[in-house]
């Protein structure tokens, strides 16, 4: 009996006048930034904040666009578990934990300087004047590639022209893991072009939402076999780094592109998961991998000078 009186309970029992204050304040956990930062990848401009109960109604809904810590106004004696996100730019509205989880956001929603921040914390049964510390993950992955040509044959130089990621997710889930399951859900990054050498050796930085498309080269051991058959539909959901580059040797000369796929291993997952820094060393030894000619290595372009 005391299980079907819990279970019939409803919001309308609860005061009028919420009577608990709690301040909450903020922080981002790692990994620590290995390059020089396009983004500010610590700072939190602004943040929604969402309380909800063990019955998945959303109590109380604040939006701060300061990154101080700031005043909630709940009810005692509940528990609540604490959903919040930050630097949308925007008031972000829900009415359920069901829609909470439910919520995507479009990159277009990421216009501040600070990279997208989400947070779970609790369940909490939360006292009167107590503070709560929120502590955020970052909602993007960090690439960055640097490139080593010391091993390349004397005969054969490589200039790269453009680097770029392919295949990244215009939106993301904060509370779900986030994959790419449709086409019209990716676009092409925006390119990188005629890096320097400093810019090749200090590393070039991209971010990217998750995207988590787990192992799907099972039984692969080899990273020139991380590749997905053409007519696979993952070969559209996966992302990708390419390099366009120009080709000079003794007896070949034109443009060669470079694609490599991301993922946890160089060989069978392609998992881009949230919070994570992907560091791509690029390694051109001998003829530069031409003569592997593969969806990795394109060299339809590269042409005889002999």
């Amino acid at each position: 009996m005391s299980i079907l009186l819990a279970a019939g309970c409803t919001r309308d029992e609860l005061p009028m006048v919420k009577d608990c204050k709690v301040t909450v304040d903020f922080s981002v956990k790692g990994p620590d930034t290995l390059t020089k930062a396009l983004l500010n990848e610590w700072g939190i401009v602004d943040v929604n904040i969402y309380f909800i109960d063990k019955r998945g109604n959303v109590i109380t809904h604040v939006f701060s666009p300061s990154p101080q810590p700031v005043e909630c106004e709940i009810y005692t004696g509940l528990e609540y578990t604490v959903y919040s996100i930050a630097n949308t730019g925007r008031n972000i509205d829900v009415d359920s934990y069901e829609e909470l989880m439910n919520l995507v956001l479009h990159n277009s929603y990421f216009t501040t300087s600070c990279v997208p921040f989400a947070s779970v914390a609790g369940p909490y049964l939360i006292k009167k004047g107590q503070n709560l510390s929120l502590i955020f993950t970052r909602l993007v992955s960090k690439v960055t590639v640097t490139a080593d040509f010391s091993q390349l044959n004397d005969d054969v130089s490589i200039d790269i022209k453009e680097v770029r990621l392919r295949n990244i997710p215009v939106s993301t889930q904060p509370f779900a893991i986030n994959r790419i399951t449709r086409d019209s859900q990716v676009a092409d990054g925006d390119p990188y072009t005629n890096p320097s050498e400093s810019n090749l050796r200090n590393g070039i930085s991209f971010y990217i939402l998750e995207n988590m498309q787990g192992n799907l080269l099972e039984g692969n051991l080899s990273q020139q076999g991380k590749v997905l058959p053409q007519d696979s539909p993952f070969a559209e959901f996966c992302s990708y780094l390419e390099v366009q580059a120009s080709y000079v040797s003794s007896d070949k000369q034109g443009d060669v592109t470079y694609k490599y796929y991301l993922g946890k291993d160089n060989v069978a997952n392609f998992d881009i998961e949230r919070n994570t820094l992907f560091n791509l060393k690029l390694f051109f030894k001998g003829n530069g991998g031409i003569d592997e000619n593969t969806w990795r290595v394109d060299v339809k372009e590269l042409l005889l000078t002999l």
